[in-house]
């Protein structure tokens, strides 16, 4: 069993199927919401998922909260901790592993719901595929050896 935080970015909705799934396979499922001030534990973190939001990853001056984040992420990947970023959570660790966050061009956004489908590894933290809805206007390169 392993302990996974979810960082919100925002109070809806209260829970998910990314989280039914995390419990279901019996792991313990913490929220923060760094976004309101709230703290996030390092030592009592086995995983995280960071969800999307309203947040551009680069704004750190405008949300120093994004920092605290960039401390999560780059605790889970030190540690080789289990990691998923979902929209903005995945740009926020493009952006901390170097690549180009960016607008995607001439305004396109993109809207409807994927499959996401895990890899070998991602072990017991997603052991099966999920649809997701997603709903974005940025778009990120893959960092460096991806």
């Amino acid at each position: 069993m392993k302990r996974i935080v979810l960082v919100r970015h925002s109070e809806e909705p209260g829970d998910d199927h990314v989280q039914t799934t995390l419990e279901a396979n019996g792991h313990t499922v913490t929220t923060a919401m760094p976004f309101k001030g709230e703290a996030i534990d390092l030592g009592s973190v086995d995983g995280a998922v960071i969800y999307g939001g309203p947040f551009n990853v680069f704004d750190t001056d405008k949300h120093p909260f994004l920092n605290e984040e960039a401390a999560l992420i780059e605790h889970c990947l030190d540690n080789d901790l289990p990691l998923l970023g979902i929209c903005q959570g995945a740009q926020q660790i493009a952006w901390y592993l170097g690549a180009d966050v960016r607008p995607m061009e001439s305004g396109i956004r993109e809207f409807g719901y994927f499959q996401i489908t895990p890899t070998a590894e991602a072990g017991d933290f997603l052991d099966r595929p999920l649809f997701l809805p997603q709903n974005h206007f940025h778009t990120f390169d893959l960092p460096y050896g991806a």
